[in-house]
């Protein structure tokens, strides 16, 4: 099972999705929604000839900037977002979180330390992995009414009250070393 320590310590490359659907920015608004229907794709990563990312067009931008307003025959170079906010794939999880939520990001493209699209990062499902633990712990405190169930779920209540408990003395004992300083 998943450590509360996994976001810090896992890595942007862990999470991933290694097949980021792209577009040239010359392809029209029409048929890039089309293939993101198709490969049920929420973003596309806009990259140049050299494979790397110059933008990125999102579910968003098709909500906010376009609808009612584009014909579909314009091309993406037109209506992405720009400059595109790439994260390296060695950057911590925790630090991609954080990143995506403050500036508002849904999507990511995850890059080589040389600026080359390895695939794009997916907020939900990020936050998901980093939320595993906690929703495991949910399942386990409603469990059934059988006897078993309610068996495993004193079990669970038992091993989260330690949990905290050594937490909550861990903290103590560090504001304590600190406060001595």
């Amino acid at each position: 099972m998943p450590g509360r320590t996994d976001p810090f310590t896992r890595r942007v490359h862990d999470l991933q999705q290694t097949r980021a659907l792209t577009a040239s920015p010359q392809q029209n608004i029409r048929e890039a929604i089309g293939r993101m229907r198709q490969e049920n794709a929420s973003a596309i990563v806009i990259v140049n000839d050299a494979g790397n990312s110059v933008g990125i067009f999102t579910e968003a931008d098709v909500t906010h900037r376009i609808a009612l307003v584009a014909s579909g025959d314009e091309s993406l170079a037109e209506v992405m977002t720009t400059p595109v906010e790439t994260i390296a794939e060695g950057e911590y999880l925790y630090v991609a979180v954080a990143r995506m939520q403050r500036r508002h990001r849904r999507h990511m493209p995850v890059i080589t330390a040389c600026g080359k699209l390895t695939g794009i990062l997916n907020l939900r499902s990020a936050l998901a992995e980093c939320a595993r633990e906690t929703v495991a712990q949910f399942h386990d405190l409603t469990q059934s009414d059988s006897l078993e169930g309610l068996r495993a779920r004193k079990h669970a209540q038992v091993r989260l009250g330690r949990g905290s408990w050594l937490r909550n003395t861990c903290r103590w004992i560090r504001f304590k070393r600190s406060s001595a300083r």
